[in-house]
């Protein structure tokens, strides 16, 4: 007998070394969706590249936003980087998925328990109730070889290791691999959208500074006008209604600059709140003017297959997917049979006080199979859960590839068309500043007219703060170009 049991010990043992590979359930492939072989994008723009090869994925966010050479903006992305509640969520949940991980592999090995009861059991009437020589030679000294039913005490520890013969336990640890670069991935999408609502936060901040600076200084332009016009008023060269249309524009422009006001507020604390904080933490105070941040690196757009491997959010749902396709061959593990191997050692006696004694001592291990008869469809309806939730990871990974596929396409045309309206309203602005130069020399000299050069100052203020949108939309366009690349736009 007990040559039968360690024989078969050892074959399972063998068996579960060799067949733990094998495993039951769909194998995980990379989804194949056709992509167009390059972007829609005009080579003669001086802020777009294409270039061929595909980009490596990368453990850290790239910092896309040293493209701006703003200080104040690097320090504000590395403070929400550290004190960023979501990040913060998002680390606690990478690190829960390393544990679960931990968890799943510690499966792997044996399990070892430490045991203590009390036993009243009632024999066959052809044996006794265990068959360790230990326990044997037990008996016969006590003269109870022939009695059926026992009453002692056993201690020791207990031992139990199930063979993977089926892969169940490696289905789940792939499974869990795979939740556990997804949560890595989740990490890197939330910093990425992190940093870029703050380089939007501060360049609309940035660009309400310079408009409330512009029209502070319209402002005045109208105040010294409406002054000189009240003079000439005295002299009978003015009238009431010219001073009265200076005086609404002045109303206006307080009104404006009230504006610029809040809004300046409502992206300031927008920043507070992205970088985790309530007050401003640094000694620079963002009233202080600072020119307005703009780009001055070619943009590598690549092409789309390298947002396979650039956007964290794609990586994230492949590898959700993978973990889903996975569980499928868990739960069909769950349908076969079952093999452990179950043991323990330790002392059994009649008496509390003597059960450690080496008479006493005993050994017991069990080769033990269980095989699921009938579970009035669970299993399968487990299964089909399964697979209905890989077909919807599956359809989840397709939305989003083609979301980026949208959002890189429309960001690298708003790009174009946001670099090209800056050139023209710069250009425009030029011009109109020209013509406030001209005309208040003709008015100097007393050839041009002065509700001309009124007309001119207006325009050129208008024209200015056109300027000053544009800017803002230019360098807007490009934190959103290189959050839809992933990060990987330089």
């Amino acid at each position: 007998m007990n040559k039968f049991f360690s024989l078969s010990l050892a074959l399972i043992a063998m068996s579960g070394i060799c067949t733990s590979c094998q495993r039951v359930g769909p194998a995980y492939k990379k989804p194949h969706i056709r992509l167009p072989e390059h972007w829609e994008i005009k080579q003669d723009q001086t802020l777009l590249k294409q270039v061929p090869v595909g980009v490596q994925e990368e453990d850290e966010l790239p910092n896309w936003w040293a493209a701006f050479h703003d200080v104040i903006l690097e320090r504000l992305i590395n403070r929400a980087l550290e004190n960023n509640p979501e990040v913060h969520i998002a680390s606690q949940r990478l690190q829960e998925y390393q544990a679960l991980l931990l968890e799943s592999r510690a499966d792997y090995f044996p399990r070892v328990h430490m045991g203590m009861g009390h036993t009243n059991a009632v024999s066959p009437a052809d044996g006794i109730f265990f068959q360790q020589p230990s326990l044997i030679n037990y008996l016969k000294t006590q003269n109870v070889k022939n009695q059926r039913r026992y009453d002692f005490f056993h201690l020791g520890p207990m031992i139990s290791w199930e063979i993977d013969l089926f892969g169940r336990l490696h289905s789940e640890n792939l499974a869990r691999e795979a939740e556990l670069e997804a949560s890595h991935e989740n990490l890197m999408a939330i910093q990425l959208s992190i940093t870029a609502e703050i380089s939007k936060a501060y360049l609309r901040l940035r660009s309400i500074q310079h408009q409330w600076l512009a029209e502070e200084t319209y402002q005045q332009i109208l105040q010294a006008r409406a002054n000189l016009l009240k003079e000439r008023l005295v002299l009978n060269h003015s009238s009431l209604d010219s001073i009265a249309k200076v005086e609404i524009k002045i109303c206006e422009s307080k009104n404006a600059i009230l504006q610029f006001k809040k809004y300046f507020e409502q992206h300031k604390h927008r920043l507070l709140t992205l970088i985790g904080e309530t007050i401003w933490p640094f000694e620079e105070n963002l009233l202080c003017p600072a020119p307005m941040p703009r780009p001055n690196v070619q943009v590598a757009a690549g092409v789309p297959s390298d947002l396979l491997h650039q956007r964290p959010d794609i990586r994230q749902a492949d590898r959700e997917l993978a973990a889903a396709t996975y569980r499928i061959g868990r739960v069909m593990a769950e349908a076969l049979p079952h093999f452990a191997l179950i043991g323990s050692i330790g002392g059994m006696s009649k008496q509390l006080a003597d059960i450690l004694s080496f008479k006493n001592l005993y050994w017991l291990y069990e080769p033990l199979t269980s095989f699921p008869l009938f579970d009035a469809g669970k299993n399968k309806a487990t299964v089909n859960a399964y697979k209905a939730r890989a077909k919807a990871a599956f359809s989840h990974y397709h939305q989003k590839l083609l979301n980026a596929v949208e959002e890189v396409q429309l960001a690298l045309h708003s790009l174009q068309s946001k670099e090209k309206q800056l050139v023209e309203n710069k250009n425009i602005y030029s011009y109109a500043v020209g013509s406030v130069e001209r005309e208040h020399l003709l008015f100097q000299q007393g050839i041009g007219d002065f509700a001309a050069f009124n007309l001119a100052e207006d325009e050129a203020h208008q024209r200015k703060m056109q300027w000053l949108v544009a800017e803002e939309e230019y360098a807007l366009s490009y934190v959103t170009l290189c959050t839809a690349l992933g990060g990987k736009a330089n």
